[in-house]
């Protein structure tokens, strides 16, 4: 086996390593983080990455501070609460006339809405409590496994 077949074969097992910890420690949402995590072979890097449609490795791993929450996140939150299958109270309307939303829609709002404030105010239950084992112990066993695979081939080379 070459050494970019081999790094690849790494690249993609600690890929794997990371999914299957979203997955076992339940930290899962929508499944967008498992299916964001690339390997790919760019020529002269061959790298694993995030493309971006998932959250950020460190929000996995370390949660997120309180502080300003982006635009939207309430809508990001109340579409978790949908794909999560979290019961709300729907909330009806004290007036015949209605309104915009159904009950079940302003029940979703308003728990977003509080998670939302919650996550501004006092942070990710994971910001207390951050996880060491999502990304950084697969990541170190690939640095390991790549360093040593490099380090044969270069002596094998060397020996030639």
């Amino acid at each position: 086996m070459d050494l970019r077949t081999e790094i690849i074969g790494i690249l993609e097992t600690a890929r794997q390593k990371i999914v299957g910890n979203i997955d076992g420690q339940n930290i899962k949402a929508s499944g967008r983080t498992q299916n964001a995590l690339k390997v790919e072979d760019r020529g002269e890097h061959i790298v694993l990455l995030d493309d971006g449609s998932g959250a950020p490795f460190e929000t996995l791993q370390y949660g997120r501070e309180g502080g300003k929450i982006p635009a939207g996140f309430r809508n990001i939150l109340k579409e978790w609460l949908i794909v999560k299958n979290v019961a709300v109270e729907p909330i009806p309307y004290k007036t015949a006339k209605g309104g915009k939303y159904t009950p079940q829609e302003r029940g979703l709002m308003k728990a977003a809405g509080a998670i939302a404030h919650k996550i501004a105010t006092k942070g990710t239950n994971r910001y207390s409590q951050p996880n060491e084992n999502v990304y950084s112990e697969a990541i170190n066993e690939a640095i390991d496994k790549i360093q040593k695979a490099i380090t044969t081939n270069v002596i094998s080379e060397i020996r030639r």
